[in-house]
Parts: C-alpha cells; sequence; structure tokens
C-alpha cells in the first residue's frame, strides 16, 4: 500500500466533502453473524439472536471477503492489568473466532508505554503498512488517528469512545462506544438492595446511608457512568448519598482514595478504576464493593475479595460488525454504540449468595426495560440539580443551555447522538471530595 504524503493537516480536512461520514438513507440491515439488527436513526427496536450461544463464539460461515482481510489493534502499554483493555482484547478473540480468522490476519501494536515512546500514530502507521483493512484504537487517541486517517484512505480507522468522526468529514475514521450507564445503573440497583440490608442491621455510621466511589477523572465518561450507578443505587435505596473522589488517572492512588471514603462513613465502594487496589482496601476492612468494567464473558467467579457485581461489555459485537462490513467493502456507522438491547453491555454477579434474594427480580425487571427501551437511565423526574430540574436549568439558559439538543420526552439522550457519553452534571445526592 502506498502511503499518501499530506503536507497540512487542516488543509487536507478543507477539501473533504462535509458529510462524508454521515449514515447512509437506508433501512435497519442485519448486524453480521446474527447479531440482530442494526439501530438506525428513528428506529428504537433492536431485534436479538442469541441460540448459538455468546456472540462472536459461532464461526461464520458465509467467509466471503473474509480470506484475507487483516485487522490492526492498538492497544495500551498492557505493562499493569487493565480490566477495560483485557475487555477490548478477548472482544479481538471472540471476533477471531467468530469469522476463523488465523494469527497473521490480526496484528497487535502498543502504545503509550513511556520506554517505547510509541504514539498511536506511529503504531497505526506501522499497521496500515502491515497490510491491515481495518485499525482498532483501544486507546484515546483521535488526532494522530485522523492523521493516519488521512494519509491511508483506503484503511479504515475506528476509535474507541471519540467523538471526532462525524465532524472530521473523513469517510475513513469512525467512533464507537457500549452504552456502560445501561450495566451501571443495574448495577446500582445490586448496590441499593445491599445497602438496604445494611442499615437493616445497624450498621450504618451516623445513620446516613452513604456510598463511595473511585473514579479517574471529572469528566464525562466517567461522571456519566458514577451517575447512572447512583440512580441506580436510589432506585432501591432512596435515602442513599454518594461521594465520589478522584484519582486523577492514577490506578495508584485509588486505595488511598478508597480508604478516605471508608473513614468518611461510606459503608461501600464502587470504581470504574484501580479495581484491584480497590478490592485489597475494601477486603481487608470488610467492605462490599462494585468492580470496574470487564468482559462480559470474562471468568471472575469466586474469591474472597470478589466484588458484588460488574458491569460487563462485551467489544466483540462492535469487532464482527466492522470487520465484516470492512472485508465486504460496505459502510461502516461514523458512529455507532450498543447496550442492552444488543448484549453489548451487561452485569456480572460472582456469587448469587451474596445478593438480597428481593433484588433479583427487580434487576430483572431493570434489563428487560432496557432492552425494550422502556427504562431512560437519565430520567429528568429522578434526579435535581442545585434542587432544580434539568428542564429548569436548561431553560434559565447559561452554561445548561448546551443540553437542550439531549432533552426531551422526560429524559436524557445520552449516547444518541454520538458514542461517547456527554453527560457531565453533578446531580443533587452526590458529592465531590
Amino acid at each position: 500500500m502506498r502511503k499518501r504524503v499530506v503536507i497540512l493537516l487542516v488543509a487536507a480536512l478543507a477539501v473533504v466533502a462535509a458529510g462524508c461520514g454521515s449514515r447512509p438513507e437506508n433501512g435497519t440491515e442485519e448486524l453480521p453473524g446474527g447479531y440482530g439488527t442494526e439501530k438506525t436513526d428513528g428506529d428504537s427496536t433492536q431485534g436479538q439472536n442469541t441460540e448459538n450461544g455468546p456472540a462472536g463464539t459461532e464461526k461464520e460461515e458465509d467467509g466471503s471477503g473474509l480470506a484475507g482481510v487483516r485487522v490492526g489493534v492498538i492497544t495500551g502499554s498492557g505493562d499493569e492489568r487493565d480490566a477495560e483493555r483485557e475487555a477490548h482484547l478477548a472482544g479481538i478473540s471472540r471476533m477471531a473466532e467468530h469469522f476463523g480468522l488465523t494469527g497473521d490476519q490480526v496484528l497487535q501494536k502498543s502504545a503509550g508505554a513511556a520506554e517505547r515512546e510509541t504514539s498511536c500514530y506511529d503504531a497505526a502507521v506501522e499497521l496500515a503498512e502491515a497490510g491491515c483493512d481495518v485499525i482498532f484504537s483501544c486507546i484515546l487517541s483521535e488526532e494522530e488517528l485522523l492523521r493516519a486517517a488521512i494519509e491511508y484512505p483506503a484503511v479504515e480507522f475506528c476509535q474507541a469512545k471519540g467523538t471526532m468522526a462525524p465532524e472530521a468529514g473523513v469517510a475513513n475514521l469512525h467512533n464507537y462506544g457500549l452504552s456502560f450507564y445501561e450495566a451501571f445503573y443495574v448495577s446500582g440497583i445490586v448496590a441499593g438492595h445491599v445497602l438496604n440490608d445494611t442499615a437493616a442491621s445497624g450498621a450504618v455510621p451516623g445513620g446516613e446511608i452513604k456510598l463511595g466511589y473511585v473514579a479517574a477523572r471529572p469528566e464525562a465518561a466517567d461522571i456519566s457512568g458514577f451517575t447512572a450507578f447512583y440512580l441506580g443505587v436510589r432506585n432501591s435505596c432512596p435515602e442513599a448519598v454518594m461521594e465520589v473522589s478522584y484519582t486523577g488517572g492514577s490506578d495508584g492512588a485509588a486505595a488511598d482514595k478508597a480508604g478516605e471514603l471508608i473513614e468518611n462513613g461510606c459503608v461501600l465502594i464502587g470504581c470504574n478504576t484501580g479495581m484491584d487496589e480497590v478490592a485489597a482496601v475494601c477486603g481487608a476492612r470488610g467492605i462490599p464493593y462494585v468492580g470496574e468494567t470487564i468482559d462480559r464473558y470474562a471468568d471472575v467467579k469466586g474469591g474472597a475479595d470478589g466484588a458484588l457485581v460488574y458491569p460487563a461489555a462485551d467489544w466483540g459485537r462492535y469487532y464482527s460488525y466492522a470487520v465484516e462490513r470492512a472485508a465486504e467493502g460496505g459502510y461502516i456507522d461514523t458512529d455507532w454504540c450498543r447496550g442492552y438491547a444488543d448484549e453489548a453491555v451487561g452485569i456480572d454477579i460472582p456469587k448469587e449468595g451474596d445478593i438480597p434474594p428481593e433484588s433479583a427480580e427487580q434487576i430483572k425487571k431493570a434489563e428487560e426495560a432496557l432492552k425494550n427501551g422502556s427504562l431512560p437511565v437519565f430520567d429528568t423526574d429522578t434526579f435535581t440539580i442545585d434542587g432544580q430540574t434539568l428542564e429548569t436549568r436548561i431553560a434559565q439558559g447559561g452554561g445548561y443551555e448546551k443540553y437542550r439538543l439531549y432533552v426531551y420526552d422526560g429524559f436524557f439522550h445520552e449516547s444518541e447522538y454520538g458514542s461517547a457519553p456527554v453527560f457531565d452534571l453533578i446531580v443533587d445526592g452526590i458529592r465531590v471530595r
């Protein structure tokens, strides 16, 4: 493949026709491998097919175009345990098994390791030069991936949790994500029932039912998840309040943050970062915790320090979809996001005996409602901001005006206008330390 030299990135973007990456005006299409139906504008129903077990485990019989496809994957360094990295790689592995790809058809490059000083752009170029037809970046480095996409227009570049693709106007750049907030909400229902039992036992200091949450940064990717978690908690434990502490992206700080939350009276800890560190602190103090996102089919059963519940992801849903489209020269969504309705997210409960029996029915109802679209997680009747509804805040204008696009029909439409989360509001009942 010949590399196209680009003199100026801005100039290249300027000459690309606007809307190159927009969704074509066609009807609902089948997702590859019997994954159900593709979500299209104006269609909130998505079919499923689970007859063959977990997604991506059955081999595709009609592999036209797949025999010669080559897939590139860019991940973080992998020097330390990273649940999200492991979930992505597990999805890639299921995709490869699903299509019967051989070892030399799936190439992986690490980026971001200090000792290697490999950038996402360098990794993308290496994979493109190696003949990859589609390249997935599991680490967020959009500017670098955009640069590579412009230089290699015949290669499809897909950025996890990205936001730039729709406005970049580069037809071979795509964003993808999962509706994690749905899984966090259901996890919160589990946590809420455990909090109720804790309160009933009299083990709540000062009479306030308080849980803690260890998050990475004050960004939408974190705030959307822990707010959904808190709303799920309040669904089953309305009196609960939650304290949030940020690590600044350092897993090493998670243990200290969890310890501080416990010392401040939190009787249950959730996290989306530093799970091993949080687990160690909670295990030593006999405090239940909710884990960070894992692969939906990971073996996390048992273990003395196991989490009550884990939000779970199946990235294989997207990888199978995008690889088949790339192999056949088909259209890949500029922005792709799926949740419970497509079995792309879920929860894992390692030990059912640790969960209050009464939570099972509520979990089942919530999951069914998420699948059929009747449960809006960010229902604006379920939270306030400084004592006012979000609609009231938007009507007042100012900094809340930017949320007008997302709020209608009584709820905030998260991940419907883009794959990346946008909910970044701190609601009443959540206190940031």
